[in-house]
């Protein structure tokens, strides 16, 4: 399904490890980006942009090992019929992923990624889509 927009919202660090230990802080914070990142969800669902899950195969005893509690969405999400979900193995999500096909399959030119301050991944991934020729619009998540 090709999407009007031509534009995607790149989910990273949206598997349960990496919201559990700020939970268990209960600042309130986790629950504040979370809504953020749930109401950004559903804007670009309103829009017509494709919103892409990744969901990180990390290796055997890793918080993001497959299969394990961590490893899975936070309860949070939920993929919908025009959604997508890809797994990925390196830093950078374009890396021997299918990332790229499913994007240009999908009449994709743009996308933004939304990712947790300071993750590796993010960076990594952003500069691999820059390689594989999208052009990054800035989304700002206000936490």
């Amino acid at each position: 399904m090709s999407h009007p927009s031509g534009h995607a919202l790149l989910l990273l660090d949206v598997q349960r490890c990496h919201h559990e230990a700020s939970e268990a802080q209960g600042d309130g914070a986790s629950g504040r980006r979370l809504a953020s990142w749930r109401q950004a969800v559903g804007q670009a669902r309103q829009r017509g942009d494709l919103v892409v899950f990744l969901q990180r195969d990390g290796p055997a005893g890793s918080a993001t090992e497959p299969l394990t509690r961590g490893w899975t969405l936070h309860p949070d999400f939920r993929v919908e019929a025009d959604d997508a979900l890809l797994r990925f193995g390196a830093e950078d999500a374009f890396a021997g992923s299918s990332l790229t096909l499913e994007l240009r399959s999908r009449g994709v030119s743009s996308l933004s990624i939304l990712a947790l301050p300071g993750s590796p991944a993010a960076e990594a991934t952003r500069r691999g889509a820059e390689q594989a020729g999208f052009r990054i619009t800035a989304w700002q998540a206000p936490l």
